[in-house]
């Protein structure tokens, strides 16, 4: 009984490999946007020209196109914010090493910067600037990502309050999920803030999205230097389309697992999931956008022309059934990225590449469809396949032989 079941078992399994599984074609309804535009973040202003985090700089990055400029913030000893990437101002201004929470505000903002470009330094006339200065003199014009270390939050919260612009700065929150949520409710004022993990721990990527979730003021802002990441895999990017913004640093390879700032990686972090870039390539990165935009138009357009013009037959030969299914899958594709607010440009060109393909691949093989001549047809791959198929059968039933002959009964109790 057991072979005749296996054998036409086995005969099902070929005849499958070599002509094609039946597969159903559902198609899916065009969906609304998910309201996530691309977001473009200036790392510090334009500082290939100017001083990092100096007015010029910060000018220069919003002309060029940027949403918004991320700012290091930093206390001194009697208390002034100021701006600075680094803890101390050997880097940006040439000095010794002493801790800018050490040293007097007087001091601090009478330093001239520096700027970096090809390898070689210059010292500006641009002094180490102040939190309220920068604030004071954008206010109403541009939006801010303030950056700080979690113990003077209460600081650059006061600083921003008083400037007036509460709705347009963000926190970036160097602490726990939790902890941050409940600093941010304690405010007399709502403001946006964003997780920031520094991980490659699934659990602590997870908690920071489920506060962002649940709280539509929150983002988050993930970093590693891994490539490969939790930040960039499957469960993490599953839900970052479910929150208000997730931001990654791509000006900074060691924060954003080896990427560059380049087209390539900002294709490859949007269909992942982030749409908010922290990148040194302000104008690049809007151009890319408007590219995306375009790209996004006429992957729309093209779907609702073949969703209009081109309706498969309902033919049951499996052939067909496996383009249909092919032409199912690039339709959905194409109206999930048609659906979305912003969508990579190379994404978009790939989706609509799939579905015409698939069009066309139907259209072509039209007559051999009907006639079955597309059902019949044997390629070198499906013959090795059906090949090896059988022979792996064959394989299982002298296994089960020799195991069922090894076997010796044992001898009765009596």
């Amino acid at each position: 009984m057991r072979k005749i079941i296996q054998l036409p078992v086995a005969l099902l399994a070929v005849a499958a490999i070599l002509f094609g599984f039946p597969a159903s074609a559902a198609y899916a309804e065009d969906g609304d946007a998910d309201g996530r535009a691309l977001q473009i973040v200036s790392d510090m202003g334009d500082h290939e020209r100017f001083p990092e985090n100096s007015v010029p700089a910060i000018r220069s990055a919003v002309e060029q196109g940027a949403d918004m400029v991320r700012l290091p913030v930093q206390k001194t000893a009697d208390g002034v914010l100021v701006l600075s990437e680094d803890p101390d101002l050997s880097r940006l201004c040439g000095v010794d090493e002493t801790p800018i929470a050490r040293l007097e505000s007087a001091r601090v903002l009478s330093l001239p910067m520096r700027v970096f470009y090809g390898g070689s330094v210059q010292t500006t006339d641009q002094t180490v600037p102040s939190l309220a200065d920068v604030l004071k003199t954008f206010a109403g014009q541009t939006k801010f990502m303030l950056d700080f270390d979690f113990s003077i939050r209460d600081d650059v919260y006061a600083a921003v309050k008083n400037a007036g612009m509460t709705k347009d700065c963000s926190f970036v929150l160097r602490a726990g999920a939790k902890k941050a949520a409940a600093w941010k409710n304690t405010l007399d004022a709502p403001v946006k803030y964003w997780i920031y993990r520094k991980t490659n721990i699934i659990f602590s990527a997870l908690s920071a999205l489920k506060t962002a979730e649940e709280d539509s003021d929150g983002s988050v802002f993930f970093a590693t230097s891994n490539a490969y990441g939790v930040i960039f895999g499957g469960s993490v990017g599953k839900r970052l389309s479910k929150t208000s913004g997730a931001a990654v640093r791509i000006s900074e390879k060691e924060l954003a697992g080896k990427r560059l700032d380049t087209a390539d990686y900002w294709d490859n972090l949007i269909e992942t999931g982030y749409n908010v870039l922290i990148t040194d390539r302000v104008a690049a990165l809007a151009e890319y956008r408007d590219e995306s935009v375009r790209a996004r138009t006429a992957l729309s357009e093209y779907t609702q022309t073949v969703k209009s013009t081109f309706q498969p037959e309902d033919l049951r030969s499996p052939a067909y059934r496996k383009m249909r299914f092919a032409y199912s899958n690039a339709m959905n594709d194409a109206l999930r990225l048609s659906a979305k607010t912003f969508a990579g440009k190379a994404e978009c060109e790939n989706a609509k590449f799939a579905l015409s393909h698939a069009v066309d691949e139907i259209e072509m093989n039209h007559e051999k469809i009907l006639s079955g001549e597309a059902d019949l047809r044997l390629t070198p791959g499906r013959i090795l396949t059906a090949i090896l198929t059988v022979a792996a059968f064959a394989a299982l039933e002298i296994f089960i032989a020799k195991k069922r002959g090894g076997k010796t009964a044992r001898p009765k109790k009596t």
